[in-house]
């Protein structure tokens, strides 16, 4: 089936949901990915996990349905039962022998990690023990032959339904903050676990006195690791972790990070300015995943700013 052979798109009014995009799965034994012919059983399979993703955000948007899709069409939809998480540092999105992987994550050891990841259950009904759904929902998400997704959604590995509102520069800032920060991690964490040992935390703010509380440094803010690089005792850290990055780019971080923390007004324009800053410093840490998905946020900014033709 092709594009062309699919006429109708998903309705305005089809319930709720979070979408999965599934590769294409050239090898016939491959535990991930969509192959033309696979029963609905194999692509649920499939579209279960593993997933960079916030279960609470998805339960915050009343989402019970996920749909699977490829190439832009609909595949196939089933009810969210349940959530649970994995550390699966390099691993594909696959769930297909996923067993019990774990207890819920804490904040202090998980929250903020690029390499957890999620998968979910499907609700199964009691007689049949499928995964079927009311029959108004698998209407309005695969009708006959599967419906066409907005355009806008297509190359989205993960997105909501309906299509959030478009997001203000602020709200932009926020997300690639949050990106910056999941960059960030993994790098910083094992140059500050070589310098403090298993007491970083501590150690870190009894030096760099960042914090005045007994909190745990918050893993997923890239203020923290800002803070820390600028210090002139970390002179030689930043030398070692960076090579196009300076102690000037790390200081207009810092201040966008400021001006998006205390509400200041924050245009386009200077939105753009700092992300691109953001998309850098990541590109200097091989940060891939974050950078291109920093890249996206930077492409959104530059509508933004370009002025309407006349």
């Amino acid at each position: 089936m092709t594009d062309a052979d699919v006429e109708p798109n998903v309705p305005n009014d089809a319930p709720p949901a979070i979408l999965f995009r599934l590769s294409y799965r050239a090898d016939a034994d491959h535990r991930s990915g969509y192959r033309p012919g696979d029963g609905r059983e194999r692509i649920v399979a499939s579209m279960r996990g593993w997933w960079e993703l916030d279960p609470d955000e998805v339960r915050s948007l009343n989402i019970k349905y996920a749909v699977a899709f490829h190439r832009g069409v609909t595949r196939a939809v089933v009810e969210i039962d349940s959530w649970k998480w994995q550390h699966v540092p390099g691993s594909d999105h696959n769930v297909l022998d996923a067993g019990d992987v774990g207890f819920p994550y804490d904040d202090d050891g998980w929250r903020g990690r690029d390499d957890v990841r999620w998968c979910f259950n499907a609700r199964m009904r009691k007689a049949q023990r499928t995964a079927e759904v009311p029959k108004y929902v698998e209407e309005a998400w695969i009708g006959q032959d599967g419906k066409r997704v907005p355009a806008s959604m297509r190359d989205t590995i993960v997105a909501f339904w309906p299509v959030s509102p478009v997001d203000s520069p602020r709200d932009l800032v926020g997300k690639a903050l949050e990106l910056l920060g999941h960059g960030m991690l993994p790098r910083m964490h094992d140059v500050f676990e070589l310098r403090y040992g298993d007491n970083r935390h501590y150690e870190m703010r009894k030096e760099h006195g960042i914090f005045r509380s007994d909190d745990r440094v918050p893993l997923h803010d890239p203020y923290v690791y800002i803070q820390v690089l600028m210090k002139e005792a970390e002179a030689a850290t930043l030398e070692k972790v960076f090579t196009v990055t300076t102690r000037s780019t790390l200081e207009h971080l810092r201040d966008a990070r400021n001006r998006w923390a205390h509400f200041d007004e924050i245009d386009a324009m200077q939105a753009s300015q700092d992300v691109r800053e953001m998309q850098m410093l990541l590109a200097d840490l091989s940060a891939t995943d974050e950078a291109r998905r920093m890249a996206q946020i930077q492409r959104t900014l530059d509508l933004m700013v370009r002025p309407a033709p006349r």
